[in-house]
């Protein structure tokens, strides 16, 4: 069992996190400001139980979208694309490309954080995952919606580009992001693996039937999956939980992640008791997220699904807050946070 914390460690004191000069999107162009912008923000945080300190390299969370001409725009605390128009009638061959500027870009912002960590903090592996969202964003999310019903083998075509476009860029960017005992750390959430880890996700999942989903996701995602020692797939929304038994039939996938959305209580909630269970019970591992830091939510938890293959997030606000989460987690037959 695992326990961590939903971002980049948890406040440290009043004063440190108010120094803190954590980086705005927009400084992402300018490498070394970015690099420096994050460090000092890791700077002012807490990293205990399992918390691992890492940086960003991209806050992008479809980056594979920008190298194939999806403007990036970037928010106070966000990041979007704007579509490319990208249609049967506006077609281009979707391809890799390493002089690409914003791939450039992204190189220059690994290595500039990964020289100044100094192995002291990991540098997240940024989201690289191809499908479906990526092609969301390329045409809109609206017209994806009519061309996977009306164009289905030009759909298909796009697909099979952007997920040979995804190996070639994941495979240049693995050298990069590997520490030095061959392990990775995904920076979006938030996992470390030896070997090669792989993350993967299909929002559009909440917006296609199970047949569609079955179509235009699954095949491309057992591939993937067999070019990593390890994937994590994030299951967004309950729209999506529909998709749960067809991901839990593809051999080399490790680990299920549910964001709850606002619909549904918190992650600790009974309400996934048998969510968890089935994915346990297939040999995939839980990462279960938005649990607020209650004791007796999270020993009912652990009680009710045991403490093996489940990696917790929670919420934590203060150390106070470890330390009431650290003991129950000794009482629930972990090992407090290794």
């Amino acid at each position: 069992m695992l326990v961590s914390h939903w971002g980049n460690g948890i406040p440290g004191t009043a004063a440190a996190a108010k120094a803190s000069a954590h980086s705005s999107s927009a400084d992402w162009w300018n490498p070394p400001t970015f690099a420096r912008s994050e460090r000092s923000a890791l700077e002012t945080r807490l990293f205990p139980l399992d918390i691992v300190p890492f940086v960003y390299a991209d806050y992008g969370t479809v980056s594979l979208a920008p190298l194939f001409g999806a403007a990036v725009n970037f928010g106070k605390d966000t990041v979007w694309y704007s579509s490319t128009g990208l249609s049967p009638e506006r077609d281009a061959k979707l391809v890799f490309n390493e002089e690409h500027p914003f791939w450039k870009n992204l190189l220059a912002s690994v290595d500039a954080a990964r020289e100044l960590a100094k192995g002291d903090y990991f540098v997240g592996s940024p989201a690289l995952a191809p499908g479906l969202d990526v092609l969301a964003e390329l045409c809109g999310t609206t017209e994806l919606m009519t061309l996977i019903a009306l164009e289905p083998d030009w759909v298909h075509a796009k697909l099979r580009e952007i997920q040979d476009a995804a190996y070639a860029a994941i495979d240049a960017l693995i050298p990069h992001v590997r520490a030095d005992d061959a392990s990775m750390f995904h920076a979006f959430f938030m996992f470390w693996s030896r070997g090669r880890a792989g993350f993967a996700q299909c929002d559009t999942a909440a917006m296609i039937s199970p047949a569609m989903f079955e179509e235009f996701c699954i095949p491309d995602l057992r591939e993937y999956c067999g070019r990593f020692d390890r994937v994590l797939y994030h299951v967004d929304g309950p729209q999506a939980l529909r998709t749960v038994d067809m991901l839990l039939e593809v051999e080399g996938l490790s680990a299920l992640e549910f964001t709850p959305g606002p619909q549904l209580p918190p992650g600790a909630d009974p309400y996934y008791y048998d969510l968890y269970r089935k994915i346990k019970a297939a040999g995939k591992s839980v990462q279960a997220v938005w649990i607020p830091p209650v004791a007796e939510d999270v020993e009912r938890l652990l009680d009710a699904v045991g403490p093996e293959g489940m990696y917790l997030e929670i919420e934590f606000a203060s150390m106070d807050d470890v330390e009431r989460i650290a003991r129950v987690i000794e009482r629930c037959g972990g090992n407090g946070g290794a």
